[in-house]
């Protein structure tokens, strides 16, 4: 979230409250979150975890498609096992729905994986930058005619690092055998 605001210019506006500045990259988020409503929109309706269900779920989901797609055939060409509780239109469908969604799920996951990184990347690059510059600060404070104490105290503060207290060792087994006497 930016936290850049936009300062009315003009005295036509009368509102005294500054509104946020859209930024670009919120911009691309919106459009790209509308295209992801689309899309659940189409897929509708999907089934979030729920802790009642998780468990049938984990086990019967790890069922391979090709058992499935057998007992499909199965009924289909045995009265038998026609009239059971199988049913053929819902099995054809479920099987239809992981096929067409298996590959979309994969990129998916693919982009999820890479918009992570990428935000965190771009975030480390800039916070590298951003201790580089604490360093010099706390370096640079130490000269008493420099101002940036007051900005290094800011900055130490919003680190959240506490100095690293030294681990206390643990005493080593002695290696020495007892000398046992008769």
């Amino acid at each position: 979230m930016s936290n850049v605001l936009n300062h009315p210019q003009t005295a036509a506006n009368d509102d005294p409250t500054p509104s946020p500045t859209v930024t670009h990259y919120q911009q691309v988020a919106s459009e790209v979150n509308g295209a992801i409503e689309t899309a659940l929109a189409q897929i509708a309706p999907l089934e979030a975890p729920h802790p009642t269900t998780r468990a049938f779920v984990r086990a019967n989901a790890a069922i391979d498609t090709n058992f499935i797609a057998s007992v499909i055939a199965a009924v289909e060409n045995n009265k038998e096992l026609q009239g059971t509780k199988f049913n053929l239109v819902e099995a054809r469908d479920a099987l239809q729905f992981a096929e067409a969604f298996r590959p979309i799920l994969d990129r998916i996951t693919i982009l999820a994986r890479n918009l992570k990184f990428t935000i965190d990347a771009r975030k480390a690059n800039v916070a590298e930058d951003a201790l580089h510059v604490y360093a010099l600060g706390k370096r640079y404070s130490k000269n008493p005619n420099s101002t940036v104490l007051p900005d290094v105290e800011i900055m130490r503060r919003e680190l959240g690092r506490t100095y690293p207290h030294p681990r206390e060792k643990t005493p080593t087994p002695s290696m020495e055998k007892e000398v046992v006497t008769e």
